[in-house]
């Protein structure tokens, strides 16, 4: 297949980050998109359809952090997934938690007070310890929590997220803050003012599918997928304008000449709050006598510097499979095999189907934040990025026999089911 042109994806990207803006779940951005995105498919050939789907979306309509004392400062701040409403601004004393672990907040005098902790929630070790983590908290008797980017020394926050499910035991008002900031709130003697007015709602949201019939017409299909949908004020060049962009390109590219197999285009709605999308779409159209061959999922390419990083559910064979195809088509990556929750192969990974997740190049400074612009994304990358796919998927679809084992190690396996339990809540 032809190289790809960087015209295309320039185009969807700026139709998406300018035209649409922000994208988070349940928004008339996000209607908006799932619209442009429905309407690029049929203009690409494709055949679209839309699948939706019911959601628990959390709505902050305000949050803000100001320091009183020693010195009065405003503090920005992002609020955090499914945090809880204050009922008006509340004052106390900024309490260093660390990393709120049971030792770190049974030695401080927390009641009353709003904790500062290193680190996020979401992102701790295990979902395990994530759970308690968040049950400790909202039992602590705080009035609110501060997490403070630990992992980038930026001057700008980052949104946190915590998996709704852990959310059984109850929720706080919680912000997030930078690193820079946080230093501020970790000295002695200071009085912070916490305001957030949150709540939260059911509501829709869709999957967009564009799909391109296999010639031959025996059943097989390859998903390709990426997400629509972004957190709270950010347009998300990179996390995911960058994955509908290349789904778009490649959409088109395909319609041209008719693949073997079927090739599944999908735009999922809702992964910011962990996958509900996807993890909607493949428990309901697991078992439709398709065989589903692969996923391949996109979600945060274009960062312009750092490591690409592709990551692997499925077996040796797949993972030395793909390592050979990248290089193949000159693309640069370091491949491993990793069972992650956090993005939209997991799901189809849950139904027993291998995937490969491109991450993009990490670190990724500007993730989760204001600047994941147009500014900081480079189409450059994201259209080598599309090219590798394309090669991916066509090497896949030429081949007479599915050139690689789909079964899922028993240890991938093991991780998945503990992630399923943990994460989602499913049984």
């Amino acid at each position: 297949m032809a190289g790809i042109s960087t015209d295309g994806i320039t185009k969807a990207l700026k139709a998406l980050c300018e035209g649409v803006g922000p994208r988070f779940t349940g928004t008339e951005g996000e209607a908006k998109a799932e619209e442009l995105i429905e309407s690029e498919f049929k203009r690409a050939g494709a055949a679209a359809s839309r699948h939706e789907f019911g959601i628990w979306i959390w709505d902050c309509r305000e949050a803000s952090l100001r320091i009183l004392k020693p010195e009065r400062a405003e503090v920005e701040c992002m609020p955090v997934s499914y945090t809880g409403s204050t009922g008006g601004a509340v004052r106390g004393e900024a309490v260093f938690i660390e990393t709120a672990s049971p030792f770190e907040v049974a030695k401080r005098e927390v009641k009353g007070k709003v904790g500062v902790m290193a680190g996020s929630v979401g992102g701790s070790h295990s979902p395990e310890e994530g759970s308690d983590k968040l049950r400790r908290l909202v039992s602590s008797g705080l009035k609110g929590l501060v997490m403070v980017e630990d992992r980038v020394p930026t001057s700008w926050p980052r949104a946190e997220g915590i998996p709704p499910y852990w959310f059984k035991h109850g929720t706080m008002p919680m912000v997030s803050v930078s690193f820079q900031d946080g230093l501020k709130l970790r000295r002695e003697g200071v009085e912070v003012e916490m305001l957030v007015d949150s709540a939260t709602k059911d509501t829709r949201s869709c999957n967009i599918i564009g799909e391109i019939k296999g010639s031959k017409d025996e059943g097989d299909v390859i998903v390709v997928s990426a997400h629509h949908d972004t957190v709270p004020g950010s347009v998300g060049a990179c996390d995911n304008a960058s994955g509908v962009a290349i789904l778009l390109e490649l959409a088109k590219r395909f319609a041209e000449r008719r693949p073997a197999k079927t090739i599944r285009f999908i735009s999922f709605g809702g992964e910011e709050q962990l996958s509900v999308g996807a993890t909607s779409y493949y428990s309901k159209n697991r078992l439709k006598g398709e065989n589903l061959v692969l996923c391949v999922n996109i979600d945060g390419v274009g960062a312009g510097i750092g490591t690409n990083e592709v990551s692997v559910i499925g077996g040796t064979e797949l993972r030395d499979y793909v390592k050979f195809d990248l290089m193949e088509s000159g693309y640069s990556a370091e491949v491993d095999q990793e069972v992650s929750p956090f993005s939209d192969h997991y799901p189809a990974s849950m139904q027993g189907v291998p995937s490969v997740w491109f991450r993009g190049r990490r670190p990724n400074f500007f993730y989760h934040s204001k600047f994941d612009d147009l500014e900081h994304v480079f189409v450059e990358d994201i259209a080598e990025t599309a090219g590798a796919i394309a090669h991916l998927i066509s090497s896949v679809d030429s081949a007479k026999i599915v050139p690689f084992s789909r079964e899922i190690p028993a240890e991938q396996q093991g991780k998945i089911e503990r992630y399923k339990r943990e994460l989602y809540g499913l049984v």
